[in-house]
């Protein structure tokens, strides 16, 4: 991919994206919708990049650059408006504040391999499962993430 995220109205017949946000310089590889706060989602890339955006405005509103290596999954929490996970080739499973962009807030040393994915629990704001190339599942409490 060219890096481009195209934002469609599947309720209307057009035949070209209402926006194209096109900041990645590489593929994007997934985007999430903000549950708590729907006027943004995030999306994770090739380009080792995380971008937040506002789908009115066709540039991105904040951009984290912390894994070494392609961000496969992106997933917000259920519950905090601010809060996100991210997964990567670099084996981490990162939680972000965008409240605190400078840093990722969390970061778990997931899995010996690549890490594919990541989703919260829907009934525990505390725990996130991943998932890796290593064919494993693992479960996560943020606030203790070495047991």
């Amino acid at each position: 991919g060219d890096g481009s995220i195209h934002l469609w109205d599947t309720n209307t017949p057009h035949t070209q994206p209402l926006t194209i946000f096109a900041e990645h310089t590489r593929e994007a590889y997934s985007v999430h919708w903000n549950l708590v706060q729907k006027h943004t989602f995030v999306s994770g890339s090739w380009d080792n990049s995380i971008k937040v955006w506002d789908p009115m405005n066709a540039r991105s509103l904040i951009t984290f650059r912390e894994h070494q290596h392609v961000v496969y999954g992106v997933s917000w929490s259920p519950y905090r408006a601010d809060a996100f996970a991210s997964s990567s080739g670099d084996n981490t499973v990162r939680v972000w504040d965008c409240r605190i962009p400078s840093r990722s807030q969390t970061v778990i040393r997931a899995h010996d391999y690549e890490v594919l994915s990541v989703d919260w629990n829907k009934y525990n704001e505390n725990v996130l499962v991943s998932g890796s190339v290593d064919k494993s599942l693992r479960g996560w409490d943020i606030r203790n993430p070495a047991r």
